[in-house]
């Protein structure tokens, strides 16, 4: 809106104890320490990067029937070095304006895991809780008849009460 292009780009979230999880399933590690002693650091990432890979298509064409406009072919993920290196730049950038400042809170920590949990880690946002969003499909006639039957196009939203003031008055 003010000269701008901002590219619709796939992206996603790859780090985190999900994937961290699965790798030492995979691996059957038991302890941390065997990441570093057994199993080796370079392959436990790159098993990381495998089972990230894996979703590649899986995603590209849930993305597809979703029909949602965005650019698979040049997806970002943040495992890639680019993008860390972007995070990093940003924060040295605030952290030059004084935007940073240390502080002390409370944050949840898994003892087996060794790190401390985001919130969605430790459910505390609720966020996986499972619900119903409000959402209805409304069949609205066409004024053109398709060989001699009506036609009708169907809208869905998840705003269903914005419909009685956008309905065509009658």
């Amino acid at each position: 809106m003010r000269g701008y292009s901002v590219p619709r780009r796939w992206g996603w979230d790859c780090h985190g104890l999900p994937i961290e999880t699965m790798a030492e399933k995979q691996l059957v590690c038991r302890e941390k320490s065997e990441i570093s002693s057994r199993i080796g650091v370079a392959r436990f990432n790159d098993t990381c990067r495998d089972i990230v890979g894996n979703c590649n298509e899986a995603w590209r064409e849930y993305i597809r029937q979703m029909g949602r406009w965005v650019d698979y072919d040049n997806s970002y993920k943040t495992m890639d070095r680019s993008y860390m290196e972007s995070v990093l730049w940003v924060f040295k950038a605030c952290h030059q304006k004084k935007l940073v400042y240390q502080g002390y809170r409370v944050t949840p920590y898994c003892t087996r895991c060794e790190t401390s949990l985001s919130i969605s880690d430790a459910r505390e946002s609720d966020s996986t809780r499972p619900r119903q969003d409000p959402s209805i499909v409304v069949r609205f006639r066409l004024d053109v008849d398709m060989m001699g039957k009506p036609a009708f196009i169907l809208a869905w939203t998840t705003t269903p009460w914005t419909l009685p003031s956008n309905w065509p008055s009658q």
